[in-house]
C-alpha cells in the first residue's frame, strides 16, 4: 500500500506538471474556478472559496486546483480499498481501468474525482446507526 500511495503521489504530480491542458485556460481548471462574481450561479460555491483561499495566500489557482484534485484521488483510492478489502481484488481496483485511468489518461485534474469522493463518504455517512444528516445535506 505504501509503495502504491508513493507511485500515487509521484504519478500524480508527474501528470500535472506535464500535461499543458492543466496550465492552459482550459475546461478542465476553467469548471472550478466558477464563481460568484459574476452574479448567483448554481455552481460557484467551490470556484469562490477558491477564490477567496488564493487571495488569501496569494497563490495561483491552479496549484489549489493541482492540491484539491490529487488529495482527492488519493483519498478515493485510499477509502475504496479500505472498504472493498476481502470483496473485490486490489490488483483490479488497481488496474488501469479503475483507477490508474487518471494517471495514465489526461483526466486526473476535475471535479470528477471530488464528487465521488463526497458521493463515498455519503455512503459511510449514512452506514452509521445514527448519521449525522449535516454533513449528508451538504
Amino acid at each position: 500500500m505504501f509503495t502504491f500511495s508513493l507511485l500515487i503521489i509521484i504519478g500524480g504530480l508527474l501528470n500535472s506538471l506535464s500535461n499543458k491542458t492543466y496550465l492552459d485556460d482550459s475546461w478542465t481548471i476553467g469548471e472550478w474556478l466558477i464563481n460568484y462574481q459574476g452574479g448567483f450561479v448554481r455552481r460557484g460555491l467551490l470556484g469562490e472559496g477558491i477564490y477567496l483561499l488564493c487571495n488569501v495566500i496569494k497563490i495561483s489557482p491552479i496549484y489549489v486546483i493541482w492540491l484539491i484534485s490529487i488529495s482527492s484521488y488519493y483519498l478515493l483510492v485510499k477509502l475504496t480499498i479500505v472498504e472493498a478489502k476481502n470483496k473485490v481484488s486490489s490488483l483490479f481496483l488497481l488496474s488501469p481501468g479503475i483507477f490508474l485511468a487518471p494517471i495514465i489518461g489526461d483526466f486526473l485534474i476535475r471535479k470528477n474525482l471530488l464528487l465521488l469522493l463526497i458521493f463515498l463518504i455519503s455512503l459511510k455517512l449514512l452506514k452509521f446507526k445514527r448519521p449525522n444528516v449535516f454533513f449528508l445535506i451538504y
